[in-house]
């Protein structure tokens, strides 16, 4: 999603139409924050955390049930939930992360890593890491909860100035899981490809080709 996006219809029947049983979102705004409402019907399970200007994230799903919560922490981007399906109970979470250095992303990291080592179980996250997929950042949180990048290498962001794409958005997974909830989680997930903004389409979701939402 993007933060200033007043309207996501096309957002929302992009989602209905994965059929996904999980799906997380990060940059909910109080522009985009009905989007929860809407999808209320096709996603019952819920659990949302807010996260600065940029908007908030939020876990939701579908086909299984809420066990467990890790209660949201100010300024952390970070909202997980424990569910049990068919396969049994792991956690997922979706994660926003600020910018790296001269920001303070590092520190951030550091937060992140202390709430996922806390929990028991396998883990999936899927986010805005706003890092590359094989920076320090991405492996630390990788190592805290047990997880291994999963999909392509694939440009989610154009960098101001230079316009070169990179890759800042990821899925992690616990890799002894991964055959048992493989389902959940594509073999080639979706990408999104950030643009900016056309004026003429109200509508448009801006970044979303498929995702700053993570069709799990």
């Amino acid at each position: 999603m993007l933060w200033r996006n007043a309207g996501n219809d096309s957002l929302t029947q992009a989602i209905r139409n994965a059929r996904a049983d999980i799906v997380t979102l990060e940059e909910i705004s109080r522009f985009n924050l009905p989007i929860l409402k809407t999808l209320q019907p096709d996603y019952p399970v819920q659990q949302y955390c807010p996260f600065r200007k940029v908007g908030g994230v939020a876990v939701l799903a579908r086909g299984v049930t809420a066990t467990d919560r890790l209660a949201c922490a100010e300024d952390l981007g970070l909202a997980a939930m424990e569910v049990e399906g068919p396969t049994g109970r792991f956690w997922v979470a979706a994660l926003h992360l600020p910018w790296p250095w001269p920001h303070e992303q590092a520190a951030h990291v550091e937060r992140v890593v202390k709430r996922l080592e806390s929990l028991e179980g396998p883990v999936i996250l899927a986010g805005d890491f706003n890092a590359v997929g094989w920076s320090d950042a991405v492996a630390q949180i990788g190592a805290a909860g047990g997880m291994a990048r999963v999909g392509p290498y694939a440009a989610t962001f154009d960098l101001p100035l230079v316009n070169y794409p990179i890759g800042i958005d990821h899925v992690r997974i616990d890799p002894p899981k991964t055959q048992e909830i493989g389902r959940l989680v594509p073999s080639s997930p979706r990408q999104r490809r950030r643009s900016r903004p056309d004026p003429s389409r109200p509508d448009q979701t801006g970044r979303w080709s498929g995702s700053r939402s993570h069709p799990l």
